[in-house]
Parts: structure tokens; C-alpha cells; sequence
């Protein structure tokens, strides 16, 4: 209790902790459309995989597990506290969250209208983990102007600064423009499967 008022929130599983208070749920319910939610591992307390926040104001969760189901506990969890605690319907419309896909598809179960945005930040961070984690990949795009493959993966950062509208036609006119290196189709037809489906 803080003030006189609860505060921490356990779901009858145990599986997370909750931590938000009666105002936070009221703003969450009333005055906010939008909520930017994303994970952290370096802050995590004791016994927990991940500090999850979510914001529209001031909402934390803390999660032992990262899964679908973990994100959806969540969820209806905030669900149940906006009922239980200021009678009002928690109905999400815009989520800015990063490209984690467990808690992509979450969000979209229990909220079947949500928009779900995610930032050019965490598009760049899963796309150089990707190039990072091939050799061929790394050492073309860290040798400057050296190798054209290199030269070509760092257009797919600037398609994140074109207008939504215009990102899908500037794909596929970047995307041919490597076919000429000596590479096996295969591995062609993997770069473009991996960043079609974090686009």
C-alpha cells in the first residue's frame, strides 16, 4: 500500500508482477491512445528474466517468462485491473512496441483492433544483430565501399526513413540491385525472407 492504496498487483498464477496504481489505470482507460511497451534484461530484478514497461503514463510489469502467453497474462490482467478498480473497459488502439513477434501477436489477441507501430530503432537493432551474426554479411558491410554487398545492405537502413506509403516499391527496387554478386540464390532468398518479416 501506498497513500492507502494498493499498488502492486498479483495474478492469481504468479506469474508476474504488476506494478501501477489506481491513476495510472484511469489515464490508461481515459486519456490514452497510444502505449509504448518494451523489454529490458540488464534491470531485471532478482528471479525475474525481464523488466517489462509498458507506457502511457506510468505502468510496469515484471515478467519471469518472455512468451505469448506471458504478454497475454499481461494484458488481460491490465484488463481485469481497469474493471476491477475504476470500472472502465481497457479497449487499446496504438501500440508502439519493438519486433518482438511473441508480443506482436499478444497484443492482437486480446486487443483485436490494435496498431501495432514499431520504431526504426529497433528495426536497425534486429536487422545488424542479423548481419552481425553472418561472417560474410559482417565483413562486407564493415569494410567501407569496399565490397558492393556491403554498400547494398546499408540502403535497407534507409528505407526506414521513407514514408510508410513508399518503403514496400523502394524494397523491391534495392532488393535486385545486389543479384549480380557471387552469392548462392539461396542465401538471396534467406536476406529477403529475414528482412521481409522484420519490415
Amino acid at each position: 500500500m501506498f497513500n492507502g492504496k494498493q499498488f502492486i498487483h498479483i495474478p492469481e498464477d504468479e506469474s508476474s508482477v504488476c506494478i501501477t496504481s489506481a491513476d495510472n489505470l484511469q489515464f490508461m482507460t481515459t486519456k490514452c491512445s497510444d502505449l509504448f511497451a518494451d523489454g529490458t534484461f540488464n534491470y531485471a530484478p532478482k528471479y525475474f528474466t525481464q523488466l517489462y514497461t509498458i507506457h502511457g503514463f506510468k505502468n510496469g510489469y515484471y515478467l519471469h517468462l518472455k512468451s505469448k502467453e506471458m504478454y497475454k497474462k499481461i494484458w488481460l490482467f491490465l484488463k481485469e485491473l481497469c474493471i476491477k478498480c475504476n470500472e472502465t473497459e481497457f479497449i487499446l488502439q496504438k501500440l508502439h512496441v519493438d519486433f518482438e513477434k511473441a508480443a506482436h501477436q499478444a497484443a492482437s489477441e486480446v486487443f483485436e483492433d490494435v496498431q501495432l507501430i514499431s520504431c526504426r530503432f529497433h528495426l536497425g537493432q534486429s536487422w545488424w544483430r542479423k548481419i552481425n551474426s553472418d561472417s560474410v554479411l559482417r565483413l562486407a558491410y564493415k569494410k567501407k565501399g569496399k565490397y558492393a554487398l556491403g554498400n547494398w545492405l546499408k540502403m535497407f537502413f534507409g528505407l526506414a526513413f521513407l514514408p510508410s506509403h513508399e518503403i514496400s516499391d523502394a524494397f523491391t527496387c534495392v532488393l535486385p540491385l545486389q543479384c549480380s554478386m557471387p552469392l548462392k540464390l539461396s542465401y538471396y532468398s534467406c536476406l529477403f525472407r529475414f528482412f521481409k518479416a522484420n519490415t
